[in-house]
């Protein structure tokens, strides 16, 4: 059967369930994926070939990043842990005081994290002689969960189900500014590359892009998606991906706002969207138990 969208290049299958989250690795040469089968895979790019696979807890994995040869991992019993992914060794560990932990990134640039449970105040960790210290945070606490969490060298930015998105300083561990404005929960954030750009979507089915230097709203985005899920821009800041609710993928200026394109296939919502590395591939992931690779600048 052909496939549905021509731009579609390939779809990877193998998990057994949602894939809900996509990272790239080993310099955008590989995808690390995780779902609600408990298992991490790592695919190489651009082929899609399997590389590696491994279950590393007996938990639903919640929340995964990757920087490096590094991979922070939490899970739905609050259990948070450092992996060397190339040797598949566990450098770390220790269990959120939060319970659940729906969000996390690594913060700064060792192994220092934050992380965002349901008591809706994020959790930051110093990585010290091979453990986790806490480190407080000064600053109003969201007024529902905490969904998404971006990092970036002097900030972090967290997304809560109360509908606002929160900048905290990493050095100065206090909050600098919240953005209001959502109906509905910030389940998805994605900032442009030189930070000139926040995006943050919402089940409220809008996208909103904000100056991350100031509290000025740049543009809202009606999404037309049945609520936002997942958000990524490619590397020039312009263009912006959006994975939603009605099983499409969308691609916008974030610059202007202009609609470019839909990419259509995933039987589900999609959970996850990713560039790679050099913009060629739109990488996504949903609810269907695919990952998908889309030519999405092609005719």
């Amino acid at each position: 059967a052909k496939d549905r969208d021509e731009t579609l290049v390939k779809t990877l299958t193998g998990p057994s369930g949602s894939v809900n989250i996509l990272r790239l690795a080993n310099s955008g040469t590989q995808l690390v994926s995780a779902g609600d089968d408990r298992i991490i895979r790592i695919w190489n790019l651009p082929d899609g070939a399997l590389f590696r696979s491994y279950t590393a807890h007996d938990q639903d994995i919640t929340a995964i990043d990757v920087r490096g040869e590094r991979l922070l991992q939490a899970d739905r019993s609050g259990n948070i842990s450092l992996f060397n992914l190339v040797a598949s060794e566990q450098i770390a560990t220790f269990n959120s005081p939060d319970g659940p932990v729906r969000s996390l990134a690594f913060a700064g640039f060792g192994n220092d994290l934050v992380s965002g449970g349901d008591s809706g105040q994020p959790d930051y960790r110093e990585f010290s002689d091979g453990q986790y210290f806490p480190r407080p945070l000064r600053g109003q606490p969201h007024d529902g969960a905490i969904l998404a969490i971006l990092s970036h060298k002097r900030f972090f930015v967290t997304g809560s189900a109360d509908g606002t998105a929160r900048i905290w300083s990493r050095k100065r561990k206090n909050l600098i500014r919240t953005y209001h404005g959502h109906h509905g929960p910030v389940a998805a954030l994605a900032l442009s590359p030189k930070a000139y750009r926040l995006a943050t979507g919402s089940l409220d089915d809008t996208i909103k892009i904000w100056s991350p230097k100031s509290r000025r709203l740049r543009r809202t985005i009606k999404a037309g998606q049945g609520g936002v899920l997942a958000l990524a821009f490619a590397s020039n800041g312009k263009w912006l991906a959006s994975g939603g609710k009605d099983h499409t993928i969308k691609i916008w200026n974030a610059r202007n706002g202009k609609f470019i394109r839909t990419l259509t296939g995933h039987d589900g919502a999609v959970r996850a969207v990713l560039f790679s590395s050099n913009d060629e591939l739109l990488l996504s992931a949903g609810v269907d138990a695919t990952i998908r690779f889309w030519d999405w600048n092609g005719r």
